[in-house]
C-alpha cells in the first residue's frame, strides 16, 4: 500500500480562498443628487423662507416683551509710572505691561466683593432690575456676573464697563454706580499707600 505522508497544511497550499467583493450600498451619484435636489427645490425654498420668517418674528416678539439695553462707559487708566499725562517726559511703560495693568484693574471690577458692594447701594436696590429678584442674592450675583462686563482695551488707555438689562435708564445707572464705586475704592487704596509711606518715613526720621 503506497500511502504518502503529507506535511501539515500541505493539502491546502494550492487552494485559493474566495475574495470578498465589497458591495456599495446607499451611495448616490452626482446625477442622482441633482435629481433629488430638482424634485425638492420648492420645499427647500419654502422651509428656508418659513424658518427665516419665524426667527425674525420671534426676535421682534422677544424684543417687545423682554427688551435688552446695554449701557457702556469708559474709565481711563494711566500707565504705570505715568502720573500726569500733561507732563512731557513722563516715563511710559511697555505696551504689554500697560495692558496687563489695565487688565488687573478690570478684574478688580468683577471681584465678588465689588459686586456685593454694588448691590448694597441704595440707588441700585431701588431699580426694577434689583426688585425682580425678591432679594435672591445668589441669583442676582449669578446674573450680574453675566450682564456686567469689564474689559481692558489693548490699544488704548481705557477700561470698558457695560451693563445689560431690560431698562436703558437702569443699565446706565448701574454702570455709573459701579464706576463710582471703583474710582472711590482706588482713591482709598492710593490714600492708604501714601499714608503708609509717610508713616514709614516718619519712623525712619525718628
Amino acid at each position: 500500500m503506497n500511502d504518502k505522508q503529507m506535511n501539515p497544511g500541505q493539502g491546502f497550499q494550492n487552494r485559493t480562498l474566495p475574495r470578498m467583493i465589497p458591495m456599495q450600498q446607499g451611495v448616490l451619484t452626482p446625477k442622482e443628487i441633482m435629481d433629488i435636489f430638482r424634485r425638492h427645490i420648492l420645499l427647500i425654498f419654502i422651509f428656508t423662507f418659513l424658518g427665516g420668517a419665524t426667527g425674525t418674528g420671534l426676535w421682534f416678539v422677544l424684543a417687545r416683551i423682554a427688551p435688552k439695553y446695554t449701557a457702556r462707559t469708559y474709565i481711563e487708566v494711566l500707565s504705570p509710572g505715568q502720573s500726569d499725562p500733561t507732563v512731557i517726559g513722563s516715563p511710559l511703560a511697555n505696551k504689554d505691561i500697560a495692558y496687563e495693568f489695565r487688565f488687573s484693574k478690570a478684574t478688580l471690577i468683577k471681584q465678588q466683593s465689588m459686586l456685593q458692594e454694588l448691590i448694597r447701594r441704595e440707588k441700585v436696590r431701588e431699580t426694577k432690575w434689583f426688585k425682580k429678584y425678591d432679594d435672591d442674592v445668589l441669583k442676582i450675583m449669578d446674573d450680574l456676573e453675566d450682564d456686567l462686563v469689564a474689559s481692558a482695551d489693548r490699544n488704548s488707555n481705557f477700561i470698558v464697563v457695560s451693563m445689560t438689562c431690560g431698562s436703558a435708564e437702569e443699565s446706565a445707572l448701574i454702570v455709573n454706580q459701579m464706576v463710582d464705586l471703583f474710582v472711590k475704592s482706588q482713591q482709598t487704596n492710593v490714600e492708604a499707600d501714601v499714608s503708609a509711606k509717610l508713616s514709614e518715613l516718619t519712623a525712619q526720621e525718628n
